[in-house]
């Protein structure tokens, strides 16, 4: 599931500058404020979503707030914008959107050294291996899927990556 956590993270930085841009009319600079957006939203939803997983439990904050709040922001991170055309403000909302919901992996890094308690830096090298891997795969799902679905195929690719370990987290 690491692997996928960041799947739009990565990926939306290859394919969303060229719908933002070129396709609905965005400055590079309008771009680049939209998302520091998500990434300065980041910040404060880490915190957040840490002190949230104590109380809900880890494993329902990163299944219904990560998995399926991704799916959905990832969605309205493409028809928001496709829906408002060059609309900055409007722009920001799903940006928001999406760096607050994927913070809601951040239990995860507890979750791989409780899964292994006699290993814990094994699991923890297991996790930043994942993590390496998501940042490599994004792109790779993008080269392979847009000449073909264009950008909607791949934003629909994304969120069906982040639905799918949804039903299977407990």
């Amino acid at each position: 599931m690491r692997i996928i956590n960041t799947l739009s993270l990565f990926g939306f930085a290859v394919i969303m500058p060229m719908m933002f841009v070129d396709e609905l009319g965005f400055t590079t600079s309008e771009w680049l404020q939209v998302w520091a957006a998500f990434f300065f939203t980041t910040i404060f939803s880490n915190v957040f979503w840490g002190i949230v997983a104590e109380k809900m439990g880890w494993m329902k904050v990163i299944r219904w707030f990560g998995c399926i709040g991704m799916a959905l922001s990832s969605l309205a991170f493409y028809y928001l914008p496709q829906h408002f055309g060059q609309n900055f403000a409007m722009a920001l909302v799903p940006a928001i959107a999406l760096g607050i919901f994927v913070a809601a992996f951040v239990p995860m890094a507890a979750v791989f050294p409780a899964l292994e308690p006699n290993h814990k830096g094994a699991a923890i090298s297991v996790y930043n291996l994942s993590a390496g891997l998501s940042n490599f795969l994004a792109p790779a799902i993008a080269v392979v899927l847009l000449p073909y679905f264009s950008t909607i195929g791949v934003v629909i690719a994304y969120t069906a990556l982040y639905i799918l370990p949804s039903s299977c987290a407990r």
